[in-house]
């Protein structure tokens, strides 16, 4: 029972000392293939390589279409998008309230830091753990590993007493 409680306790400082670094997220490899669904068509990086303060990882499923403000360089695309997401820009989807989760959006911004027009219409979903955006539901996040951890050590546990 001692060696389970440790193992517990040793898991939780594991997960808080980690969480307060940088958040890792998948992005997408635009140079392997033109879509972003497939695990060979993203990769996992640390975020603070593109962004220092990002918070979020950003999976997005739609149509988007951007004008870049500098060099008026128009990007349509349809499909799966992953990225790193800092909290200051998610003015861009018309969220203000940001929380993690997802939502519908139908979004035309025309008056944007990084875009002179912006369009989005499908799903987006913010989260904020670790590789959170890979497109897994079930191995997803340290909340999900902390609980199949657990988990295994009371089903281990049982048979040790037997």
């Amino acid at each position: 029972m001692a060696l389970v409680i440790l193992f517990q306790i040793t898991t939780v400082l594991l997960y808080a000392t980690r969480s307060a670094g940088a958040i890792s997220c998948y992005i997408c490899d635009y140079t392997a293939a033109d879509t972003c669904e497939y695990e060979s068509e993203y990769r996992l990086v640390d975020c603070s390589e593109f962004w220092a303060d990002s918070r979020y990882c950003l999976t997005f499923n739609g149509t988007r279409k951007s004008v870049a403000r500098d060099t008026d360089k128009v990007t349509i695309s349809t499909g799966l998008h992953r990225a790193c997401q800092r909290e200051a820009d998610v003015e861009i989807y018309g969220l203000y309230d940001v929380e993690p989760g997802c939502r519908t959006l139908h979004v035309l911004n025309q008056n944007s830091s990084l875009y002179s027009n912006f369009f989005y219409d499908g799903s987006l979903c913010l989260c904020e753990e670790d590789g959170c955006n890979s497109g897994s539901k079930m191995f997803g996040g340290y909340l999900s590993n902390f609980i199949w951890s657990t988990a295994l050590l009371a089903y281990l546990s049982a048979f040790a007493r037997l």
